[in-house]
């Protein structure tokens, strides 16, 4: 209501009329929620399976920076010469819920490699949207309103990242809360905070058949999340399915 009757408004409300920046805006909310609100629980799952060091964890995220950055290159070059990029999001989310579902068969047996390919890939995933999607909406908007569409699609993905770290773990918690009620009565004595109690130094100090059954339980809670996301990245495939197929202009 407050920003109907600015005057000169942060960010006016007749660029909702455009389908692209009403579309865009969206994909960008959930983007958020799928990729920047999940990089932490990444860390968390990662390092209490692999026992690595908050360091160690820290070089499995560069293969998806490495990714991302020389996937927006390409992508760019590509809308360049083409004008085209509706493709470009829908494969992003497309890869991204598969990964998502990929995770779910992961555990504290895959090996650091294929975690590692899996966070390239994910990178790939982010480099075929983020970028893209600021592009979109730019080339949307009339001239004078490049900058207010702009910081809208970063509100938007902010506002995904906060709700991400907190609905992601919502859903994270809750399965563990499950998991740790299934727990043999020797494992759950060990864990007096239960699965969500459980960190990386307590995980690796656990005997060696209990921490195979708490791990197994661990990973099992953290697959409804990475089943919740994949849902989540398949929504915004389909919002990115409404998109109109229209030539970027010159201009973009």
């Amino acid at each position: 209501m407050v920003e109907r009757r600015a005057e000169e408004p942060i960010v006016p409300l007749r660029l909702f009329g455009d389908s692209t920046v009403s579309i865009v805006s969206g994909v960008s909310l959930v983007a958020g929620t799928v990729t920047l609100g999940m990089f932490f629980y990444f860390a968390l799952y990662m390092q209490t399976l692999t026992g690595l060091s908050p360091a160690e964890v820290g070089f499995l995220f560069l293969p998806a920076s490495l990714t991302s950055m020389v996937i927006s290159i390409v992508a760019g070059r590509v809308i360049a010469a083409t004008g085209r990029y509706k493709w470009m999001p829908v494969v992003a989310m497309a890869i991204g819920g598969f990964l998502m579902l990929g995770f779910v068969l992961t555990n504290q047996h895959t090996p650091i490699w294929v975690l590692a390919t899996m966070m390239a890939v994910f990178g790939i995933s982010m480099g075929l949207q983020f970028q893209v999607l600021i592009v979109a909406i730019q080339a949307a908007a009339p001239l004078q309103d490049i900058g207010a569409v702009t910081s809208l699609i970063t509100q938007a993905r902010t506002l995904g990242a906060s709700l991400g770290l907190a609905l992601n773990g919502a859903v994270m918690i809750w399965a563990l809360n499950r998991q740790t009620a299934e727990l043999p009565a020797d494992a759950a004595a060990l864990l007096p905070g239960g699965l969500n109690g459980l960190t990386p130094h307590l995980a690796s100090s656990l005997p060696g058949a209990i921490r195979e059954v708490v791990l197994d339980h661990y990973s099992s809670g953290f697959n409804v999340m990475f089943i919740w996301v994949a849902a989540l990245y398949f929504v915004a495939m389909g919002l990115t399915l409404l998109l109109e197929d229209k030539e970027i202009p010159k201009r973009a």
